[in-house]
């Protein structure tokens, strides 16, 4: 240590460094990197000013943050390696090329197989280079393993890696030892000061290429296979216009691998090294537009035919010693050496006697068999077999003490990987051992090998030291077993070999899988001793002698370079072997599946992730309920539906469309089903269970973990017409507890879905039955919520199984104890929220669990091997006992320090917990319960765990579970949680939890109907509110708030009250409130309003039953009529009726309504609204009748500050009528002069409003209405600091506006007898402050009557409460008298938020032609859309067109009965649909286009292939030409060809995707095409609008042309091959229709599209195929040449794309519109690919501006 002298730039440490090893053990690598951190002798040096780098040197403190900010004078300083690079050459790298000469060929792809094996944590990379001979023994392949990512990059964020120095890793997994390694080469000067230029050079490059820049890790240790290094990370954010060439041309060759200054480094080494480094060293990776992945080459060979070359480097520092540096060179090249030297011949053929040689043999052919993970006990008798495993470059060594726990561990490995893992032990009791896991994977078939050593024969039953009859010892828990005779010279070893090959074969039997058992004699000496047995002439074997008698015929098995077994064909992966046509399931019960109408599948627990995978889709194929067991990999890590939809999740769970318990793939995943089933036959009456009996059970995979389910399933098929239950499974095991099974298949669930998709049988709806245990599932899923979320003080066993459903990190696994932990996780667990995506797709994380015995013994042990086979992290979750009962597990946490890290949880209840669950526990005392049955322990766990190294945490409480199970996720090693529970209260919390589902489910199926629920449903229409829950947001501020908040503000502090109900039909809905009190104007705090809620919340009544909204005799919840306008108050003055529908709610919870926060009353009420009213129109109501306000406050700006704000807010924005806020200057001639400021700005048109907030005196008030008496003002509001004065008011007839002084009391507009002062003519009202809609509206009425017009007013809520706002606006404006002037409302505030918060955008822009509309829906989630379904005012008429090619369907829309196509003035705007459409989705648009103008006719044409559209004889005979012209130019043939029909054209022609397409295509032909000819359709298009329409792929960019072909050509053929649900799943999955999936409605479009898409002539692959943009010629040169005056078409062309299209935008930004007066492009704001979807009412608005 120390070598090398010390260094001011290199981290020293004042830490001893037995603290530093107990910390290590403690937490991990992570908290050692912390207390290093905290305890350096010298800091980092950062800063890049001199005086820095000279306190640095002194040995001061002196630290600048990467990324910040250099001092003036940073330039003239270099950085650290720059300054060094300056004072010469301070690293060198020099690489060293070992040539091997090869005496058999290398097989390049089982070299990388076995590198990856060894090291799966580094980078595996491989080349096969190019050559000029034929014989591919010739070729040269290029590979390697190298630890060093050179950077990767996400769009814009990019990181790189910092890896220097280093140390090799413990010996067999010693954990301490290899952290003495660790923290020496921490430690090392010489190291330290490598690493260091080696991180200042990366960090330097990110400097010049990223606008910022992280130190993400600044020292760590990276730990790989053979080897650990000094390591650091560096991320940053890319400066526009920076591409992955640049980075690789930066950052590339680091420090690390040529040395510093990089050229002065590169000059040396082209003198100094006397070989060519080829591709050592160089960049190895991948880029694509979105990310990119670059590793660094080094650690690599080059395999030729005859020798390999390795390559490895060192860097040389000062300090640098020569053989440290040699021996670290053979260090990194061992991972080849070790490989490649160690032949299977030489191996062989060098065995000292025949026990070794038998041995070697059988470790050989296992690994060959893909078997190359050994556990080993030790022991004598086994000494050949275990020398063998340690010799063999192939093997992973698992060591152990005790062979039950290596048992299971092999147990679990297997459970993992599908693949047999072998457990060597000594003879005698160590056989014994393994017993238990030997029962356990047979019974729950898992491939396991056992390997025995044993005496021979002749020394059983003859008093021989430990020997036993091993031979059957595992009775019928084995598939097969073999006594193998022990070696001999005389004996060949083909037997052996053939045993060897069959027991992996059995084990992994497709249909049998399980323990098989080869029992090994051997015969002393067990020990490498020579021993003579033909071996003495190795190198001449086979060639020049004959084969000894043991190696008859293996001459070819020994020198295979393809390592072949000896049995070929044992080398079987999971899952294969021979497929089950799907002819052969029985047709019968495939009709019984395709014809259910109320079908459930069951899915059991699934091992091979295909069969999941497959699982999920057949559910999708037939729209049935799911109910997944725990262990179905189904749940448990899954998303849930919110994000798997596509959506963001920025909304946290905020999404009313929410459909409950479905996803993107139409998946009824029921994960409540065991809690569903309460109150059944528990209580004997089978109500519940009748209703939801299914017809047909599909049960895919093996047992079921809840016992109420398979009652409930068991009952089911036994019941009065009993359900047909059909069981599908590969294994041949029996699952038929209840003796009731119908049919049982032996099929994989891939072979079912095969046949099921293959049948040409119609399926049956089942989605009615679906939907019901949805909506029970929700209930259940909600009361189980609201239960566990409000017992905060107390920490029960189903908190933990929730946390850890929820809180389950990305990419890792679970396995589950038996007794509670596993039925707690299958209770309470369930997908959690995630924002990727791809773990919704494919299913929950996998999972674990010994259910084939359900044993609590070696549950510690398979955990450590589940996770090892899955090489990936690992949590399990385990009782104390179990925990106990495999203490010998912790061994091997301790020396597993380089297997993946396991998270134990250990439930720590003092006992047998199930037990308490039991009826035993009421049947015995309590003296004997106790220790009898629950076995109360009092070990010390933390003890235990210091004693074996491990890690140990404690959780006594409910608060800090959560951080805690992160806490200990975040360590990235092995260690224990121990979570300690109650178990009296434990049990007492799982029934006070069934009692709420009971009651949630009594009132969920009070609301239910007869038929569904079969008697018991109100006769009522009642909504019932079954939950209500608040969160809490902080939205980011764009701009200082005009209303004081007693700080500044950056942020707003919002809360949103949600509220689940079931509507009279049994649909669920969620509805959204904002709660917003603002500080400094209202009297509540945010926190006081939340805990309100929260109180509100917790009522029984929300917690049992539901509250159900009291309907008035109209049949409709007050208010009626759908109206807020018409039920919202009296007239007569008084509110006594206002609010009716809050006073309702709130009275049948027991709350008084006074006692109600104003702004919690105002959120509550809109979300009340929003279940019981459709909207706020009203028939006196035009559209778009609410104008609304700007705002500005100009205090402290510039006066052109102030005019350019003013002037853009009404060119830009299109204000007319603006806010300005006063008062806030020094003195009152201030305010005025900016208010004059702001007329000259805006001209005298536009609407001014002065807002004082009670500012100034009566004096300074009459100063500022003499100055800007001549500006114009609307109104004053609020000028006085005393409002009473204004009875005084004498301000030259300037009108003035009351607000706080309503809210103070001052003045009481229901007071008729109280008068106003006469200057009063307006007031404004703020709905949160006064205390709901119904109020303000009521206010709004009196004060109406009183002679005042309202003003609505925000405070500053969230665009989701400005979507409220404005229904209350529009209410008013709904009530003004028909000659009253129009009011805009203050209701702008949107601005001063950044971005969309809550999903809801209110579209307030206020004055002439941007209007509020006055219907705005308050549920985002049924705004306007085909997507809601909603049904359409306008009709449809179809007729035919038929031309040469096509027969043209044509669909019109039509107000009556009668068409208006031929005799309209106006000409007909034709829309034409895309691809996979037809007409019937441009219904939307031509409806919202009928409206508008309903003088036009409106159009819609299926394209011929499409709907019902068909190609002619003579247009198929075209197609099918071979040097016709493509379909593409002859559709746009055809169409020409109807736009002559006097019924279609002259038109406005407007086309969406390929529909735009092919209209560009058809309008901008070559100009060599005469355009005077008249009999051309082109000439009957007015005018051209394109939706989404590309312009191709040009000719100068073959490989995108070429990419794009082969993209479609695999589409068509996905078409042609899937079921049109899975395709269209697929299809819509694209990142192109991201903003459509977000829709709610989205499901159940896919599901109408897959539906409802004919493909009548079999043209819409081909259609797919011969129109991809990759084939067809590019429109691009061709409307350049239109907008150059060169084309013959004078059609003008408006193009539109929505703003969330990237792809199209992109497009659309290349266009310079500039060039032509006749082209131009409008954005579809809030829409993204299908923009006619999407916003139909936008592009139609857009289409009325522009077409004449």
């Amino acid at each position: 240590r120390g070598e090398g002298g010390d260094s001011p730039f290199v981290d020293s440490y004042a830490v001893q460094p037995t603290a530093a090893l107990d910390e290590y053990l403690r937490n991990g690598q992570k908290g050692l990197d912390d207390l290093l951190a905290a305890s350096k002798a010298t800091p980092k040096v950062r800063d890049r000013s001199a005086g820095a780098l000279q306190e640095a040197e002194m040995g001061t403190s002196a630290e600048s943050t990467v990324g910040g900010s250099a001092p003036a004078d940073a330039e003239s300083v270099p950085s650290t390696s720059k300054r060094r690079a300056r004072d010469g050459l301070v690293k060198l790298v020099l690489a060293r090329k070992t040539t091997l000469v090869l005496n058999s060929r290398v097989d390049c792809c089982d070299l990388l197989e076995a590198i990856q094996e060894k090291d799966p944590k580094a980078y595996q990379f491989m080349l096969r280079l190019a050559t000029n001979h034929t014989d591919v023994g010739a070729q040269r392949t290029f590979l390697g393993c190298t630890p060093e990512r050179l950077y990767c990059r996400t769009d814009r964020r990019v990181v790189s890696e910092a890896v220097a120095g280093t140390r090799g890793r413990g010996p067999g997994g010693d954990i301490e030892k290899d952290f003495w390694l660790a923290f020496d080469l921490l430690q090392s000067q010489k190291d330290g000061l490598e690493f260091q230029l080696v991180r200042e050079s990366i960090v330097d490059t990110f400097e010049s290429l990223c606008d910022t820049v992280e130190l993400e890790v600044d020292k760590s240790v990276l730990k790989q296979g053979s080897v650990q290094h000094l390591y650091g990370r560096i991320a940053g954010a890319l400066k526009a216009g920076v591409t992955d060439l640049d980075l690789v041309r930066e950052l590339h060759p680091t420090p690390a691998v040529c040395g510093q200054p990089d050229q002065d480094a590169m000059c040396l080494l082209r003198s100094f090294e006397s070989f060519d480094r080829g591709f050592y060293a160089g960049p190895f990776g991948w880029f694509s537009k979105h990310a990119a992945d670059v590793a660094v080459a080094i650690r690599s060979t080059l395999v030729g035919p005859d020798c390999v070359d390795l390559y490895a480097g060192v860097g040389i520092v000062p300090g640098s010693i020569t053989t440290s540096e040699w021996n670290e060179l053979d260090l990194k090249i061992s991972q080849f050496t070790n490989l490649l030297r160690n032949s299977t011949q030489e191996r062989i053929m060098s065995s000292p006697n025949v026990s070794i040689l038998a041995a070697q043999m059988m470790v050989e052919e296992l690994c060959r068999c893909g078997c190359n993970t050994f556990c080993i006990a030790p022991g004598s008798r086994s000494s050949p077999l275990t020398f063998a495993v340690a010799q063999h470059p192939r093997a992973r060594l698992v060591p152990g003490i005790d062979e039950r726990s290596l048992g299971f561990w092999a147990l679990g490995h297997g459970k993992a990987t599908g693949r047999p893992c072998a457990v060597i032990t000594s003879s005698g009791t160590a056989v014994a051992n393994l017993l238990p896991s030997v029962v356990e994977a047979s019974q729950s078939d898992v491939p396991l090998l056992l390997l025995t050593a044993d005496r021979p024969a002749e020394l059983r039953d003859s008093g021989a030291n430990q020997t036993i009859d091993q031979v059957g010892i595992f009775g019928k828990y084995v598939r097969w077993e073999a006594d193998l005779l022990p070696p001999s010279v005389d004996t060949p070893l083909r037997p052996t070999l053939a045993a060897v090959s069959n027991g992996v074969r059995l084990a992994m039997s497709r249909s049998n899988s399980g323990p098989v058992h080869l029992n090994c004699q051997f015969r002393e000496p067990l020990h490498p001793v020579a021993m003579e047995w033909g071996n003495e002439n190795p190198r001449d074997m086979p060639e020049s002698a004959p084969s000894p008698t043991l190696l008859q015929g293996l001459d070819s098995w020994i020198t295979d370079a393809r390592r072949r077994p000896f049995t070929f064909g044992a080398s079987l992966n999971p899952g294969t072997g021979g497929v089950l046509a799907a002819s052969t399931i029985d047709a019968g019960t495939i009709q019984k599946i395709m014809t259910a109408s109320k079908g459930l599948i069951v899915v059991g627990e699934l091992a091979d992730p295909e069969d999941m995978s497959a699982a999920r889709r057949i559910a999708s194929h037939l729209r049935w309920p799911v109910v997944g067991d725990v262990l179905s990999g189904l749940r448990v890590g899954g998303g849930s539906a919110q994000f798997a939809r596509g959506g963001t999740g920025e909304d946290n769970g905020r999404d009313v469309g929410l459909e409950y318990g479905r996803n993107d793939t139409g998946l009824h995943l029921i994960n409540y089903m065991d809690h569903v089933l309460l109150g059944g036959a528990e209580g004997g009456s089978h109500a519940l269970w009748n209703s939801i009996k299914p017809d047909v059970i599909l049960h895919l995979g093996s047992r079921l973990t809840s016992k109420r389910l398979l009652s409930f399933l068991e009952w089911s098929a036994q019941h009065e017409e009993p359900a047909s239950w059909i069981l599908a499974n590969r294994k041949t095991t029996r699952y038929d507890p209840a003796n009731v099974l119908d049919v049982r298949m032996d099929c994989s669930v891939v072979e079912l879905h095969r046949a099921l998709v293959s049948s040409v049988m119609k399926r049956s709806d089942s989605q009615e039955y679906a939907s019901l245990l949805a909506r029970l599932d929700a209930m259940a899923g909600d009361a189980i919520t609201s239960t566990l979320d409000g017992e905060s003080h107390l920490m029960s066993e189903a908190h933990v199984a929730k946390a850890i459903s929820e809180c389950l990190p990305d990419g890792s696994a679970i396995f589950v104890g038996n007794s509670m932990p596993i039925r707690d996780l299958d209770m309470f667990g369930a997908p959690r929220a995630t924002q990727d995506g791809l773990t919704a797709a494919l299913g929950g994380a996998p999972i674990g669990a010994n259910r084939g015995a359900s044993g609590i013994d070696g549950v510690l042990s398979s955990a450590l091997g589940f996770a090892d086979g899955l090489r990936r992290k690992c949590t399990l979750v385990i009782g104390d006992v179990s925990f106990i009962h495999d203490t010998n597990g912790l061994n091997l946490l301790r020396t597993g320090g380089m297997s993946p890290a396991l998270t134990v949880v250990l439930i720590n209840n003092s006992g047998g917990g199930i037990f308490n669950f039991l009826p035993i526990a009421a049947e015995v005392p309590d003296e004997q319960f106790r220790p009898l049955w629950t076995t109360p322990q009092y070990v010390d766990i933390a003890g235990m765990c210091r004693a074996q190294g491990i890690p140990h945490m404690r959780v006594t409480n409910l608060a800090e579970l959560e951080t805690s199970l992160r806490s200990a996720w975040a360590l990235n090693r092995h260690c224990v949680l121990e979570v300690v529970t109650n178990i009296e209260s434990n049990v007492l919390h799982h029934e006070e939890i069934k009692g709420a589902v009971r009651r949630a489910l009594d009132g969920g199926l009070a609301v239910d109907s007869d038929d569904n629920l079969g008697g018991g449903a109100r006769s009522d229409s009642h909504t019932v509110i079954t939950r209500v829950r608040v969160e809490t947001d902080s939205l980011p501020l764009t701009k200082p708030l005009t209303t004081s908040c007693g700080r500044p503000c950056t942020t707003r502090d919002v809360a949103y009250i949600l509220m689940d109900a079931v509507c009279s039909d049994g649909t669920p809905r969620r509805v959204i409130g904002e709660i917003a009190p603002l500080p400094g104007l209202h009297r509540e705090t945010l926190e006081q309003a939340v805990e309100q809620v929260n109180i509100l919340a917790r009522n029984p009544l929300l917690q049992g039953s539901g509250v159900a909204l009291s309907p008035t005799p109209g049949g409709k919840a007050v208010p009626g009529d759908g109206c807020m306008a018409q039920g919202a108050g009296a007239t007569g003055g008084s509110d006594s009726d206002a609010g009716a529908l809050l006073r309702s709610f709130m009275e049948s919870l027991g709350i008084p309504l006074d006692s109600v926060y104003p702004s919690v009353a105002c959120g509550v009420e809109a979300a009340l609204y929003q279940l019981q009213v459709d909207g706020v129109a009203t028939a006196t109501d035009p559209p778009g009748a609410t104008l609304v306000s700007a705002l500005i406050n100009p205090h402290g700006k510039s006066a052109e500050m102030i005019a350019a704000e003013a002037h853009e807010i009404v060119t830009e924005q299109g204000y007319g009528c603006i806010k300005v806020k006063a008062g806030r200057a020094d003195d009152p001639e201030t305010d005025a002069a900016y208010l004059r400021v702001i007329r000259q700005a805006v001209g005298g048109d536009v609407a001014l409003r002065v807002d004082a907030n009670q500012s100034w005196t009566a004096a300074q008030a009459a100063t500022y209405v003499e100055m800007v008496g001549d500006l114009g003002v609307e109104y004053l509001e609020e000028p006085l600091a005393n409002p009473t004065n204004l009875f005084h008011w004498d301000a030259s007839g300037v009108p003035i506006a009351l607000d706080e002084s309503i809210d103070q009391g001052v003045f009481d507009l229901f007071d008729d007898g109280t008068p106003l002062p006469t200057a009063v003519q307006f007031v404004v009202l703020k709905p949160s402050l006064i205390g709901g809609l119904s109020k303000t509206l009521a206010l709004s009425r009196q004060a109406a009557l009183r002679g005042l017009r309202t003003v609505i007013s925000s405070s500053f809520e969230s665009p989701l409460g400005l979507v409220h706002l404005s229904q209350i606006a529009s209410a008013v404006e709904a009530e003004r008298p028909a000659t009253g002037a129009r009011q805009a409302h203050g209701i702008s505030t949107e601005s001063w938020f950044q971005g969309d918060h809550s999903g809801l955008t209110s579209r307030a822009r206020g004055c002439e032609g941007r209007i509020m509309p006055a219907r705005v829906r308050l549920e985002h989630a049924e705004a306007t859309s085909l997507l809601t379904g909603e049904t359409l005012e306008v009709k449809m008429m179809s007729f035919t067109v038929r031309t040469q090619l096509v027969d043209w369907n044509v669909t019109e829309a039509i107000s009556g009965a009668v068409s208006s196509a031929s005799s309209a003035q106006a000409p007909p705007i034709v829309l034409v649909h895309g691809m996979f459409g037809s007409a019937t989705e441009m219904y939307q648009l031509a409806c919202a286009l009928r409206q508008s103008r309903p003088g036009t006719p409106v159009l819609c044409i299926d394209l011929p292939g499409h709907g019902q559209s068909k190609w002619t004889q003579y247009g198929l005979d075209a197609l099918r030409a071979t040097d016709g012209p493509n379909m593409l130019d002859l559709m746009s043939e055809a169409l020409d060809a109807l736009l002559l029909d006097d019924r279609i054209g002259p038109c406005v022609l407007v086309g969406y995707s390929l529909g735009a397409r092919l209209a560009l295509s058809m309008c901008l032909r070559d100009a060599s095409v005469d355009a005077s000819d008249a009999r051309r359709g082109v000439s009957n298009v007015i005018q051209l609008l394109t939706l989404s329409g590309g312009l191709g792929i040009g000719t100068d960019n073959p490989a995108a042309r070429s990419a794009r072909v082969e993209k479609d050509d695999t589409i068509a053929h996905a078409f042609e091959s899937l079921p049109r649900r899975e395709f269209f799943d697929s299809w819509y999955g694209a990142p192109l229709w991201d903003s459509m999936r977000a829709h709610p409605g989205f499901a159940k479009y896919v599901v109408a599209k897959a539906e409802q898409t004919p493909d009548p002539q079999g043209i819409l692959a081909a259609t797919l195929r011969d129109c991809s943009p990759g084939r067809v010629a590019p429109l691009r040169e061709a409307l350049d040449r239109w907008m150059e005056n060169e084309s013959p078409m004078n059609t003008d062309i408006v193009m539109m794309v929505g703003d969330q299209d990237a792809t199209y935008l992109d497009m659309a930004s290349t266009i310079d519109a500039s060039k032509s007066e006749y082209l131009t492009l409008e954005t579809v704001r809030g829409a993204g690919h299908a923009v006619h979807l999407e916003a139909p009412d936008t592009v139609a608005s857009l289409i009325a501006q522009h077409v004449p």
